[in-house]
């Protein structure tokens, strides 16, 4: 008696990967997470993180521990949170760098984190970790708009024969990302030229990183005297040079009004974006890239 061989059916069907793209960009658009933007007071729809999005952070992360000065990882990191603004927002994308600051950028990025996952583990004083709850922040976020005098400041220093008025703006992320870049060109340079001359010119370069901040938070000056008036705008990239050496050369009044803008801001932010530890002190939170280890 014979037998007959029946050659099992191959049931296997290719995977159409247009269809599985399609599908999973069905999901981020019906899963969107409601993201409140504190200066404009608005709230804007916004995509859930991706794992692309969290691999390039963790990149970053390491390439910032790699680097002992940590200047040229961090403007690229404000870069990739910028990105994650823009892209995550399908409707508006690149018109929110004009539209949002960077205290809406640390708001929608901790609401965008706490989608993910609710809890995060934040490393505290002798590398001990504790767990936060990342849903009374999105809370506290949620709970009002900036207020009007945080989002820009005017003064005006008089002087026998004229006068110097400093109009001072909360940066836009445009603002905050085309100041880093021009100042990224400007450091490069020094920072490739070995160990030994870093060294020699670190201190100048973090000097240069703190009146970085100061030039990014002044919109303009104006320069007046007679009939005459002259207005430097610091909001105008392509000026940026002159105006980071004319920086230098301004009253220290003008600096220290500045500076006073800035710590108000921080106060802000400290108020909204902290936490409770397990000591019962409220800590202020670090909005960075370390804040999406652990996922």
């Amino acid at each position: 008696m014979s037998t007959v061989s029946v050659k099992p059916t191959d049931t296997t069907e290719s995977v159409n990967y247009v269809d599985v793209l399609k599908n999973i960009e069905d999901f981020y658009t019906e899963n969107t997470v409601a993201a409140f933007c504190p200066t404009t007071g608005s709230t804007l729809n916004y995509k859930p993180l991706t794992v692309e999005q969290l691999k390039k952070f963790i990149e970053l992360q390491v390439a910032a521990t790699k680097d002992e000065y940590g200047v040229l990882p961090g403007l690229e990191i404000v870069n990739e949170l910028n990105k994650v603004i823009t892209d995550n927002n399908s409707d508006l994308g690149e018109k929110l760098l004009d539209a949002l600051t960077i205290i809406d950028r640390d708001s929608v990025l901790v609401q965008l984190r706490a989608n993910t996952k609710a809890t995060a583990d934040v490393v505290l004083q002798d590398d001990i970790t504790e767990t936060i709850d990342l849903s009374e922040i999105v809370k506290s976020i949620k709970s009002g708009k900036l207020p009007a005098k945080l989002k820009t400041r005017k003064k005006t220093f008089t002087y026998d024969s004229g006068s110097i008025t400093l109009n001072i703006k909360l940066p836009t992320l445009r603002k905050d990302a085309e100041i880093n870049n021009k100042f990224r060109k400007r450091v490069l340079p020094k920072l490739q030229k070995g160990r030994k001359q870093v060294e020699k010119d670190l201190d100048q370069i973090m000097s240069q990183v703190y009146f970085l901040e100061i030039c990014k938070y002044i919109d303009t000056l104006e320069i007046k005297k007679g009939k005459t008036v002259n207005t430097v705008k610091f909001s105008d990239i392509d000026t940026f040079d002159q105006n980071f050496l004319l920086l230098e050369k301004l009253p220290t009044q003008i600096v220290t009004e500045v500076s006073d803008f800035m710590s108000s801001v921080r106060k802000y932010r400290d108020e909204v974006f902290c936490y409770e530890n397990s000591d019962g002190k409220t800590v202020p939170l670090d909005i960075d890239i370390a804040l999406f280890a652990g996922i």
